[in-house]
């Protein structure tokens, strides 16, 4: 373009002109790709909890399997969870109340070397094996169970729970939950269809900072361990909204 510019053939001031104008007609060209790509871009983002590959397949009455971790071991312990007891009722000041129970059971049965190598990678007295379950938003993937900007307000009461004790050849002791129920209440806007609860399993048994994070709604589900990119059923999870559920989620 530069050669052309400093051209001395007769016409050249038109010339100019018209290299002028094409320069500006592809300018404005690659603006406008540039500026439709971006707009394309934001429009196919996913959802949050639509990039972690999770089961979408829980629902009350429904047992779920989910896969925990205990430190120090390569197994996954299954952990099997149930939803009873579920009902939404609106409040009449524009939310919805939902109660339901979770109940937690698993079958495992360390052998001496398992209840050794737990005991010996512990860290303080964390040894992993948790049973875990949250709500959180679909659009963002934030944890819900802390003050939040959607007017939704969670709570929970420990019912029942059974621990066992187990000891090795080598006087290493274990301690472990075999059993929890929880009774769950979550208060949200008629108008909310965000929702999503999740019985959750791990890919470690230790939490990290993105973990952290999530639980302290400050980070996204799909940035932690409590999915599998291989095995969706790792975790199940259901979408709720104000009066029915959304299962598998859109």
């Amino acid at each position: 373009m530069k050669k052309r510019q400093n051209s001395k053939s007769n016409g050249g001031k038109k010339k100019n002109k018209r290299i002028t104008g094409t320069v500006l007609a592809v300018l404005t060209a690659i603006m406008f790709v540039l500026s439709a790509g971006s707009v394309f871009a934001e429009a196919v983002e996913l959802p949050d909890m639509q990039k972690a590959n999770v089961a979408w397949d829980l629902e009350p009455d429904k047992p779920v399997t989910s896969y925990t971790r205990f430190v120090g071991i390569e197994d996954y312990v299954p952990v099997e969870a149930v939803i009873t007891d579920w009902e939404q009722v609106k409040t009449g000041k524009g939310t919805v109340k939902l109660s339901f129970t979770i109940t937690f059971t698993d079958d495992f049965e360390p052998t001496d070397d398992q209840i050794s190598m737990i005991v010996h990678h512990k860290v303080n007295s964390f040894t992993g094996g948790y049973f875990a379950w949250t709500e959180n938003d679909y659009s963002t993937g934030m944890c819900l169970e802390v003050k939040n900007k959607l007017g939704v307000i969670v709570k929970c009461e420990e019912i029942a729970k059974e621990t066992k004790e187990c000891t090795a050849s080598d006087g290493s002791k274990l301690q472990f939950d075999k059993k929890l129920v929880e009774s769950i209440t979550v208060e949200y806007p008629e108008d909310y269809d965000g929702l999503c609860i999740g019985i959750l399993g791990c890919l470690s048994a230790l939490d990290y900072t993105p973990e952290t994070n999530y639980w302290n709604g400050k980070g996204p589900f799909s940035k932690t361990i409590f999915y599998s990119p291989s095995n969706a059923n790792l975790s199940h999870f259901m979408r709720v909204t104000s009066d029915t559920l959304s299962i598998p989620a859109p």
